[in-house]
């Protein structure tokens, strides 16, 4: 619906140029192109009915008529618009508080027309003051260095335990104080409604010191320069022995075998059969045990070298057993 007396009429919009007109100062320039710019948008968004047309332009609005406002308190027309548009767009707190701005200002203005604004904003404000939404809040418990916040704007302490006049809507509130956890609440607020909050500041429990154990130790890592450990090289030389022992008994077993040959042939053409065949048995004999010491000694020999420390190259021999039908031997080879 239309309000009657909005500054949209020309009369009104006259009326309060006039008002802006009357206040000197070197921010006039500045106060009067806010006002027009609020009555601009006002007249876009529509808002002088309820609800109002456009949200957005309406708040625009508000908050140049405000701007204006407060660079020239002389200039009650933008008060005036200003306490309008927020009743339109449902700020009856806001709106209220702008009214009775008004009825205390008015009286007092020079211009004789302006004056006449306080009966009609003592009527706007009686109509919204049962409407406005109340809010309580209680801190019964007040740590030292106490911090509340309404809406992210610092609460003084005279407001706290008071009956504060908001606008209906979304409202948070934040507590804070050294050493303690804050307090959050985010609440609604509905025309009439009578809230109270209780803010409780839980104090913090202190940190336990944390004992950090020392990481073990990691073993130092073996220096560059530090010697290998030292392999046992006597059994490899005890295998040798036993390898050459064996060979030694092999070769003499050959020599038994090619003796006892001998005598069984003799200088005839015909030899003996059995001690032919005995000297046979034995030199078969003198090969096995021959061809065992020599593998025996090799490996021996292979063991011994590889469980030297390591040299720089040089001088190196080798022993190769050699087994033949008439025996057995060693061959050796070597680099000088």
């Amino acid at each position: 619906m239309r309000l009657r007396g909005l500054a949209l009429s020309p009369a009104i919009l006259l009326l309060a140029s006039l008002g802006l007109a009357d206040a000197g100062g070197s921010n006039k320039v500045v106060a009067t192109d806010l006002f027009d710019a609020g009555v601009r948008k006002m007249e876009q968004g529509k808002c002088d009915t309820h609800p109002v047309g456009d949200r957005d332009l309406c708040n625009e609005a508000r908050d140049a008529f405000k701007r204006a406002y407060a660079l020239y308190p002389a200039g009650l027309g933008a008060l005036r618009n200003l306490a309008y548009v927020e009743q339109n767009l449902g700020l009856i707190a806001s709106a209220a508080r702008d009214f009775r701005e008004l009825v205390r200002r008015a009286p007092l203005d020079p211009n004789p027309a302006r004056r006449l604004w306080a009966e009609f904003a003592q009527k706007e404000f009686e109509a919204l003051a049962p409407r406005i939404p109340r809010l309580t809040i209680e801190v019964p418990k007040r740590p030292p260095e106490t911090e509340l916040l309404l809406d992210d704007n610092p609460l003084p302490e005279a407001g706290w335990g008071a009956a504060l006049e908001l606008d209906p809507g979304s409202h948070a509130l934040e507590a804070r104080a050294p050493g303690h956890a804050p307090f959050q609440a985010r609440f609604e607020l509905e025309e009439r409604e009578q809230k109270k909050i209780s803010v409780v500041l839980e104090k913090q429990a202190e940190s336990a010191p944390v004992s950090v154990s020392p990481a073990p130790e990691k073993p130092a890592p073996p220096r560059a320069d530090t010697p290998p450990p030292q392999r046992s090289r006597i059994l490899p030389l005890v295998v040798t022995g036993a390898g050459a022992v064996t060979v030694a008994v092999g070769l003499g077993l050959g020599y038994v075998a090619i003796k006892k040959r001998d005598d069984a042939c003799g200088d005839a053409r015909f030899c003996e059969p059995e001690g032919l065949e005995s000297g046979r048995s034995t030199a078969r004999a003198s090969t096995i045990v021959t061809g065992i010491g020599a593998a025996t000694l090799a490996g021996g020999l292979v063991w011994y070298f590889l469980s030297a420390p390591p040299k720089d190259a040089g001088p190196s021999a080798r022993l190769v057993p050699d087994v033949g039908p008439a025996g057995g031997g060693l061959r050796a080879y070597g680099t000088f």
